[in-house]
């Protein structure tokens, strides 16, 4: 099935340049690696010409993962294409292995819509699944359809985020993690950023996020901004079903109300917050590093005397709980 998906990702003419494919593991199909990769070895011998296989992997430093060219989806790295790609890719193409419920399709069609914007058209998602999965091809089709539509809503409401953060007096800073690295200080220069542009602004760490928890400060906030698990759909995606009552909005989204960065940013399509927040950090004037995780230097000039960084305690390593908190789905 994944060789059929591949193959059919190579059709094209070779004129307008390379597809690129890309083979996203989830974390229940690693044990398929080497037969994907033999799969891949394969495909580049017989269609060179017009295609080019990878299969995502974890990035081999922490460096290589925040060097601006590259998605981390799930702990895996994936190349940027950019307007100018060398070699010149003319689109990417998504496989996603494991089920049709998984968070990372909705991560992977962000960065499809990111292909689309900057003039890559053609990129898609495919969902193929292990001999042992019970999904049928059409529930596979439909979710991963189902993935890019979420996409495609939320980008299209995203002018109305803007403008009711443009409008708001209060903005509200809803932190629903406490295992993501940095959650504090990025809440804390999105509140510097908000003050400065001379509103109010409070940080509230409310936890799972639900209808209940937002309705006790619809009376004193216009407009709330998420910092989340990027993983959450309620946080990330939320819809009519869920009966906010005030919008929810991202990092991003707050950045370009300000002024700060563009609807170009590659930041907007992406639901993280780490480099998001790293942007804001020099908007506000913090620190002189322009990566904010792997830095305490933002942190200790916006944390208050006596106050401690949150990097230290939640900063994954190795093979342990923290680290590998990016690979669950539920």
């Amino acid at each position: 099935m994944l060789e059929a998906s591949a193959l059919m990702a190579a059709e094209g003419g070779a004129e307008e340049g390379k597809t690129q494919l890309v083979v996203v593991l989830s974390q229940p199909a690693r044990y398929l690696r080497a037969e994907v990769e033999a799969i891949a070895k394969q495909l580049l011998t017989a269609h060179s010409a017009v295609l080019d296989m990878i299969v995502a992997d974890r990035p081999s430093t922490d460096a290589a993962a925040e060097d601006g060219t590259q998605w981390l989806i799930a702990g895996d790295s994936i190349p940027r294409l950019s307007a100018t790609s060398a070699p010149p890719f003319k689109c990417q193409r998504f496989i996603f292995v494991g089920t049709t419920d998984s968070p990372v399709t909705i991560q992977l069609a962000m960065v499809c819509r990111y292909n689309d914007s900057i003039g890559k058209e053609g990129s898609d998602l495919q969902i193929a699944a292990p001999s042992t999965a019970v999904d049928t091809p059409a529930q596979r089709s439909m979710a991963a359809a189902k993935a890019l539509r979420m996409v495609d809503q939320r980008l299209q409401k995203r002018m109305y985020n803007i403008e009711m953060l443009k409008s708001s007096g209060s903005i509200g800073i809803l932190v629903c993690t406490l295992a993501i690295k940095n959650y504090r200080e990025s809440a804390e220069i999105l509140s510097r950023l908000v003050r400065k542009a001379g509103r109010r602004c409070y940080i509230i760490y409310i936890g799972h996020i639900n209808e209940h928890k937002i309705a006790n400060f619809v009376d004193s906030i216009d407009c709330f901004v998420v910092i989340s698990c990027p993983h959450s759909r309620q946080a990330q995606f939320p819809q009519r079903d869920d009966n906010f009552m005030k919008p929810l909005c991202s990092p991003i989204e707050l950045l370009i109300s300000l002024g700060h960065t563009g609807f170009d940013d590659p930041q907007a399509y992406t639901t993280g917050f780490a480099e998001c927040c790293a942007q804001a950090a020099e908007a506000a004037g913090i620190g002189s590093s322009p990566r904010m995780p792997n830095s305490s230097a933002v942190a200790n000039e916006m944390l208050g005397e006596g106050e401690s960084s949150t990097a230290l305690l939640v900063r994954g390593r190795g093979t342990g709980a923290v680290s590998l908190f990016a690979q669950r789905t539920y």
